[in-house]
């Protein structure tokens, strides 16, 4: 069975980022994004925490 999402591939760096379809009643789907500058600001900028203790 095929998954219901749809990835995102940073071409610059080949990072792969995974992001549900959700289907409506009415319209077209969509594709849930709303975590997308979370995950793409903490993979850029994982270097910045690295050698930190928070």
């Amino acid at each position: 069975m095929a998954k219901n999402t749809m990835t995102f591939t940073d071409n610059r760096n080949g990072k792969a980022y995974e992001y549900n379809i959700i289907d409506g009643t009415r319209g077209p789907s969509v594709v849930d994004i709303s975590t997308f500058y979370k995950d793409y600001y903490k993979t850029k900028h994982s270097y910045i925490f690295k050698d930190h203790n928070f």
